[in-house]
Parts: structure tokens; C-alpha cells; sequence
């Protein structure tokens, strides 16, 4: 969940982080040409992003193995 900046608590840390590389699925990636760090701003000039993919320990070893397939999304994740 994104954190809001008007809330006097905690910040949220990260424990831990894997990078996923599926060779198959980075080379069928194209860059739109243009980046930007906020998603939002990304979609609107139809440019990359980072996606952070936050699941369960079980998702976590279909997402390792076959990458973040949009057949496997949840209404409203990953633009469906």
C-alpha cells in the first residue's frame, strides 16, 4: 500500500527485495522511449515504469518462475 505523506507514524521499511528476471519475458520487452519514476505520470505520457509486486510466498514462486502475466491479475491490477 502507498503510504501517505500526512500521517505522523512509522515509515513502512523494506525486509527483504528479489529481483526476478524471467530471460524469456525481458526479451519481449520494448521500451515506450521515456521513463518516469511516478506511474501515474508514466501512463499519461504512455512511458515506463517500476512496478513493485507485493504477494503471498506462493505467488511468489509462480511470479519467479513465469514473471507477472497479465492472465493471472486480478480485476483492476496491471490495467485489466
Amino acid at each position: 500500500r502507498r503510504q501517505r505523506r500526512d500521517v505522523q507514524q512509522p515509515r513502512l521499511r523494506i525486509a527483504s527485495a528479489w529481483k526476478v528476471t524471467n530471460g524469456a519475458t525481458l526479451r519481449g520487452f520494448a521500451s515506450a522511449g521515456s521513463f518516469d519514476i511516478k506511474p501515474l505520470q508514466a501512463h499519461a505520457r504512455s512511458g515506463d515504469t517500476l512496478l513493485f509486486h507485493g504477494c503471498s510466498q506462493e505467488a511468489a514462486t509462480n511470479v519467479m518462475a513465469t514473471g507477472l502475466l497479465l492472465s493471472f491479475a486480478a480485476q483492476g491490477m496491471l490495467g485489466r
